[in-house]
């Protein structure tokens, strides 16, 4: 039984890690091209006259969703915050790829170079991590596992 609780406790602080750098790279990304985000924004279906805010709003939501991985108390949380972010950021791709005429990317990095389908694909493999992610916190929360016990990158 020890042994299940340590596994759950590593895929939970993997998956945590994996999402700290996966976001703080994409807000760093964004927020050193704000400028050119912000242009592409305004280029995007649906979303163009929001331009300025949203362009400073996901670098911020990504780092704020960051940042609450490295508590304990509110991991489930970031994974929830995760899982709503991905799946934004696919409904967005879907309804791109089914009703727009053009499509710029956005696309922080690495990540410029994927199709709309290599992108599709990976967020919905980051939307099943935050699932297992969502999924594993809670059980170890209602485990009542002793909070001195409990590690992560900053106690809580």
């Amino acid at each position: 039984m020890l042994l299940r609780k340590d596994f759950k406790k590593v895929i939970v602080e993997g998956l945590s890690l994996f999402f700290i750098l996966l976001f703080t790279y994409a807000a760093v990304n964004k927020l050193q091209q704000l400028n050119t985000f912000k242009n592409q924004l305004e280029q995007f279906p649906f979303v163009g006259d929001f331009a300025p805010y949203i362009a400073w709003a996901v670098p911020a939501t990504l780092i704020t969703v960051s940042v609450l991985f490295f508590f304990n108390k509110v991991k489930i949380i970031a994974f929830i915050g995760s899982f709503i972010i991905m799946l934004l950021f696919t409904l967005y791709i879907l309804v791109v790829l089914n009703f727009a005429a053009s499509i710029p990317c956005s696309c922080a990095g690495i990540f410029s170079s994927w199709s709309w389908h290599k992108q599709l694909c990976f967020n919905t493999g980051m939307l099943l991590m935050a699932a297992v992610g969502i999924a594993l916190s809670h059980r170890r929360r209602r485990s009542n596992l002793d909070p001195t016990t409990s590690q992560s990158y900053i106690k809580s």
